[in-house]
């Protein structure tokens, strides 16, 4: 449906909106092998930093494997405790979300980890109760008493009703865990079907029951969001006067509401609260010392507005991630710098805005995608995308190349430019950065995927400390090749075209 969407041929432009917005949809195989790579990592590490250190993952991958035999009572109890903890605290953000290829692949998957940990939800049930209960505290409300016991009462509810089915596993991933931005709200519609399809196909309906037993879908416009990733508000920085803070945690207590409002009368409640909180925000906004412009984009935002598409983004208002991301994975556009004027206007805001240390030459759209998204990691997170292999070899991408060498830990390359991965012309390569540095003295992973994704010939590598942007080329070269300084023509004068056979 998205592909066919994308593909609509717009007569005035004599182009496709596929074409002008560098969107593609990614194949499952390509989805699935970002997916398990970057999950196996992250909730290692999550398990770490909650102070569980016996999770490994090798166990993880198993988990994830779905021709994987495991049974969950040859696991001790502290494994499988410290591995639903790890899933329950996850965040995960797709920043050009698409019609939802990846977070639905998450979503998969991490309900199959539950599934193989945690059979009759008790652990998960019991998570999902400390969560409301810290959610009702962070409200900031009088009637904080009365909000955290219908937040208890519907999570008592949906276990009750559905104890061994996956649908909890679901409803509370999507509540608490994924994320999805697109600048094209079709995008984010679309996203919302498939999860709402994922959620529907877990209930079974009892005829003699009020709405056929059916519990009502939950809204999911606080989760997947039109806006522009790639920008965010001017002064938004300075968000710090109390009163700002405690106007906030309401707004996010109004759209958690919101999110499991199954009335027409409870959604219109719910607007209608946050309406008068983000009037009520802007003018605390404007008191303060903060960017007017800025403060009328915050109570202009309207979550439950799907045809529209925000000017900007920011995690914490709109997704309260003021830690940031565990994972930032997906397929970001890939739009040359001549395409059409209005690309260009987009070029000069990116590049004035003040985000971005790795733009360069005639940089493509993907390259401040990529910063961003590392940008929106917490301490340790994962950032995944599949991009154009002219990542591993063009001019512009070299000062993005060195600023990941120097500022990250780059875990592993894998190049798939001998594997046709989308129906274009473009050959592409994947990447797994965490946000550290402390591992910069081990080798990064490099691999070339041949036939299939997932048969990988490993290359030579060395220490991440010793590596330049030549690291970056797929070519099984010698070592050598790449580790002792040398001079490429590329570094003499720009390349746009290479060897040009004459006509005859």
């Amino acid at each position: 449906m998205f592909e066919n969407l994308l593909a609509a041929h717009i007569p005035e432009t004599r182009t496709t909106a596929r074409k002008r917005t560098g969107s593609y949809y990614t194949p499952r195989p390509v989805v699935d092998y970002m997916v398990d790579e970057a999950l196996a990592r992250s909730l290692a590490e999550v398990c770490r930093r909650n102070g569980s250190n016996h999770v490994s993952e090798t166990l993880l991958r198993q988990l994830l494997d779905h021709g994987h035999e495991q049974d969950p009572a040859s696991l001790p109890d502290d494994v499988r405790k410290a591995g639903v903890e790890a899933v329950a605290t996850i965040k995960i953000l797709d920043p050009a979300v698409g019609s939802g290829a990846f977070p639905m692949s998450i979503l998969h998957k991490l309900t199959l980890v539950l599934r193989r940990l945690d059979p009759d939800n008790q652990l998960w049930e019991q998570f999902q109760r400390q969560l409301a209960v810290r959610r009702a505290e962070e409200a900031l409300q009088a009637d904080e008493q009365a909000e955290r016991d219908q937040q208890l009462l519907a999570i008592s509810d949906t276990f009750g009703k559905y104890r061994e089915s996956d649908f909890g596993r679901k409803l509370y991933l999507i509540q608490n865990s994924i994320y999805g931005v697109d600048i094209q709200p079709i995008a984010c519609q679309i996203a919302k079907l498939r999860f709402f399809i994922a959620l529907a196909i877990e209930q079974e309906p009892d005829r003699d029951a009020e709405n056929r037993g059916i519990k009502p879908l939950p809204n999911l416009e606080t989760r997947f969001v039109a806006a522009n990733t790639l920008l965010a508000l001017c002064g938004q920085q300075q968000l710090s006067p109390t009163r700002v803070a405690e106007l906030e945690a309401q707004l996010r207590s109004i759209r958690e509401r919101y999110f499991h409002a199954s009335t027409r009368a409870l959604k219109q409640e719910c607007i209608a609260q946050d309406g008068a909180l983000r009037r009520e925000l802007a003018e605390a906004l404007r008191d303060s010392v903060f960017d007017l412009a800025a403060a009328d984009a915050f109570v202009q935002w309207r979550p439950y507005d799907q045809s529209t598409t925000a000017d900007w983004f920011d995690h914490r208002y709109m997704f309260n991630a003021g830690d940031g991301f565990d994972i930032v994975i997906g397929n970001p556009p890939y739009v040359r710098a001549d395409v059409d004027a209005g690309h260009l206007a987009q070029r000069a805001r990116i590049t004035n805005s003040g985000l971005y240390e790795t733009l360069w030459e005639k940089w493509d759209l993907y390259i401040p995608f990529i910063e961003r998204g590392y940008k929106l990691l917490n301490a340790g997170g994962f950032i995944t995308l599949i991009v154009s292999d002219a990542y591993c070899h063009a001019k512009y991408a070299q000062k993005s190349q060195k600023w990941f060498l120097e500022n990250s830990r780059i875990v592993q390359l894998d190049f798939l430019s001998k594997i046709k991965v989308f129906d274009a012309a473009v050959r592409n390569m994947t990447f797994l950065f965490q946000n550290s540095t402390a591992g910069q003295d081990d080798p990064p992973l490099r691999r070339v995927h041949e036939g299939k994704v997932g048969n990988v010939r490993h290359l030579p590598t060395s220490r991440q400390t010793d590596l330049n942007h030549r690291a970056f080329f797929p070519e099984d070269m010698a070592l050598d090749d790449f580790t002792i300084p040398t001079v490429t023509l590329e570094t003499i004068c720009y390349i746009s075209v290479g060897i040009v056979g004459e006509r005859t």
